[in-house]
């Protein structure tokens, strides 16, 4: 049996030490207050069974009055604003055809999820593949943004969702015209949800609400305010799905959307 050099252990232990510091000077750079459980990271890498996932989700608490906030600014289309409600934007939308983009649509793909959610997430468009389901974020991309939820201990069913235009774009962005076109509903709908948290999922998203062309990246990873509400945007599902390297600084505004949920 050999015994291991005191030297060579001392070394072994400062360079741990070493590594542990510039870990967590990075932490603090970031802004990282806590350090994620392995449950989180486990549910944010795959999906667990429902039956578990309900049993760690603490119970939903009555919901707070949101702070107060500026008004709105006024709208192209007042005709977004003739209801209060989501049942009563939806039907002021109607069989819509205000822009060019009802031609590519198979169904109108207006939002989703609780009307009194505290988190309103904002895709930037629906794709064809959602058009046909008649949800937002579908199939794959879908099924990431339910553990990225899960991983703060919230359900799809727990968030509202919905995004700039409400119909697919073919082959390129939506123009100008045809996001003004839809952004009274849009502000409609968040007003109606009155959330404590807006996250916009992508580029398009959060540049197109925050009126801004600034990176995403350096977007991320700090709160904005949009008419008193705060906004903290996110990379979106599809995009992880490609950059899983990404999750990490995901994971970051994950937490810190978290944090805003429970004060």
């Amino acid at each position: 049996m050999t015994t291991r050099d005191p030297a060579i252990a001392a070394e072994d232990l400062a360079r741990f030490l070493r590594a542990a510091r510039g870990v967590l000077t990075l932490h603090q750079r970031l802004g990282i207050g806590t350090l994620p459980d392995d449950g989180s990271l486990r549910r944010f890498l795959r999906r667990r069974p429902p039956a578990e996932r309900e049993h760690a989700r603490p119970a939903p608490s009555a919901k707070t009055p949101p702070a107060p906030r500026r008004s709105l600014p006024p709208e192209s289309s007042p005709d977004a604003a003739s209801g209060n409600t989501l049942p009563a934007i939806r039907a002021t939308l109607g069989d819509c055809k205000r822009c060019p983009l009802h031609a590519n649509r198979e169904h109108l793909v207006f939002g989703q999820g609780s009307p009194e959610a505290d988190l309103l997430i904002i895709a930037p468009w629906p794709t064809r593949a959602d058009s046909h389901a008649e949800r937002l974020v579908s199939g794959p991309a879908g099924e990431l943004l339910a553990r990225m939820l899960d991983a703060i201990h919230l359900g799809l069913d727990e968030v509202y969702l919905t995004a700039l235009v409400k119909c697919p774009p073919t082959g390129k962005p939506p123009t100008a015209d045809e996001l003004t076109t839809c952004r009274p509903f849009l502000t409609a709908q968040i007003e109606a949800v009155a959330p404590k948290v807006i996250c916009p999922l992508g580029p398009e998203a959060a540049q197109a609400l925050l009126a801004v062309n600034t990176p995403l990246h350096r977007l991320r990873g700090r709160w904005h305010r949009w008419h008193g509400y705060r906004v903290m945007p996110t990379y979106h599902p599809a995009f992880l799905l490609q950059h899983s390297d990404m999750k990490a600084a995901t994971w970051i505004d994950l937490q810190k959307i978290q944090q805003a949920l429970k004060a």
